[in-house]
């Protein structure tokens, strides 16, 4: 059975088509000419050239299978920007005194990127339907006890498109010991089922059985694979790691390493600057309105907890009396709390936020991540709500995928966390973007501003 995606191969032929169409469109709107010069057919040559090399190292096509949209997006992305990189460099050596290559480079290479895209997204469509199609999907066989074999199979029926399709199914019963006669049977199974991988689906608990499975195939050149049973255990990032020259299961791991990290940090400092900027005159002028309607500093400094549990002072606009929190202090019922006049507006409006961005200036928080809460809450919350102290493995947020989604204020803690795991499983730059662009519709209509 041939398994082998033909669509994926016409990915280097499209991108072709695009970079030609888009060079030749921007070069006769340009310079209302349309036979392409020599020069400028030798700069779509190179591009070509350099796209298809930077595809190819970075694995445009070839890691078509289980990754999504958006991930080839940020491949291209990549791609397009290597490229941009060194074909202006390219430009800058290569004699031309005129800035007309340079303003069609500028024109070319988005446009080339829109059409890629565009081409990408029917490839992909195509390939969906390609790998729907019983016929072409790649024959697998499960091997395991009832239970995580079903959960694994229904799985793979409800990812169908992603080109699996189950050969069959070898059922193991708990504790049963895998003899010579159990390897043997095994062995004709894959072959009688033509299966081209076998999936061993097993909680750790059953891992001795793994071995023998691994030796009855020892003479087969079926592809093999682990889908371990985690139940119940809550994963964040599990990936398979290399750590000291051994092999690791990264159970609970944060995403805020290395390049991310630092990308993550230019974003904070780049929006923050540009943002505190733009609202220092309002932000002078409620300061001058918390000073003129009550007595008491300016700012409230509350102690929140942050990344990796550690604490910090967050600001906000004072809101309430300086004495409103004599008697302790209370989680939640926001409106229940006294206010002053034009605390009460400010809060409402979320203005008291504001100076948070000085926070994420100067590296406490950052600008999307989840909420930060009370020392003395947290302590409180970390034995009552399951994971609660993972939310801890990125910085404190402004904002978060939590409340763009409509839990904020006095909402279900447990609904929350949820959503800030999840925004820490899949964090990326454009999912900031998203949440940023969502929370600047809804923060002045929300009813739960509180």
């Amino acid at each position: 059975m041939k398994t082998t995606n033909p669509i994926r191969g016409l990915a280097p032929v499209a991108d072709l088509a695009a970079i030609f169409s888009a060079g030749w469109i921007c070069y006769s709107v340009l310079f209302d000419e349309y036979l392409l010069a020599n020069d400028y057919f030798l700069f779509l040559s190179g591009i070509s050239l350099l796209v298809m090399c930077a595809n190819l190292w970075l694995g445009g096509y070839s890691k078509w299978r289980n990754t999504s949209l958006v991930e080839r997006t940020v491949r291209l992305i990549k791609v397009w920007a290597i490229v941009f990189v060194l074909m202006s460099v390219v430009l800058l050596f290569s004699g031309h005194q005129s800035p007309e290559p340079r303003t069609w480079l500028l024109f070319t290479m988005p446009l080339s990127f829109a059409f890629v895209c565009a081409l990408r997204a029917a490839l992909m469509g195509l390939s969906l339907y390609y790998h729907s199609r019983p016929r072409h999907r790649k024959p697998v066989l499960l091997v395991g006890p009832a239970g995580s074999v079903m959960t694994v199979a229904r799985n793979l029926r409800r990812n169908a498109h992603e080109g699996y399709g189950i050969a069959g199914v070898c059922r193991l019963r708990p504790g049963t010991a895998f003899d010579a006669q159990a390897m043997a049977w095994l062995a004709r199974q894959v072959s009688r089922k033509q299966a081209q991988e076998v999936w061993i689906c097993m909680p750790f608990s059953d891992s001795a059985v793994i071995a023998p499975i691994m030796h009855a195939l020892r003479h087969s050149t079926v592809q093999i694979r682990l889908i371990p049973e985690f139940a119940p255990l809550r994963l964040i990032n599990f990936q398979v790691n290399r750590v000291s020259g051994l092999h690791a299961f990264d159970l609970s791991v944060t995403s805020m390493t290395g390049w991310a990290s630092f990308s993550k940090r230019l974003e904070d400092i780049v929006i923050s600057a540009l943002i505190l900027a733009l609202i220092s005159p309002v932000m002078i002028g409620l300061a001058i309105g918390v000073k003129l309607t009550s007595p008491g500093p300016i700012f409230y400094r509350q102690e929140r907890v942050g990344w990796n549990g550690r604490p910090f002072n967050m600001l906000k606009f004072r809101s309430m009396p300086v004495d409103a929190e004599k008697a302790g202090v209370q989680w939640g019922n926001a409106k229940g709390k006294t206010t002053t006049r034009f605390g009460a507006f400010i809060r409402r409006t979320s203005l008291d936020e504001l100076p948070q961005f000085i926070n994420v200036f100067l590296g406490d928080m950052s600008i999307v991540g989840p909420r930060p809460e009370r020392t003395v809450f947290v302590e409180q919350f970390k034995e009552e709500v399951p994971n609660y102290m993972k939310k801890h493995m990125v910085k404190a947020g402004i904002t978060g995928w939590a409340q763009v989604n409509g839990w904020r204020g006095d909402t279900r803690l447990d609904k929350r966390i949820e959503c800030d795991l999840w925004y820490i499983e899949n964090w990326s730059l454009v999912l900031d973007v998203r949440i940023i662009l969502a929370t600047a519709f809804k923060v002045f209509t929300d009813k739960t501003a509180y």
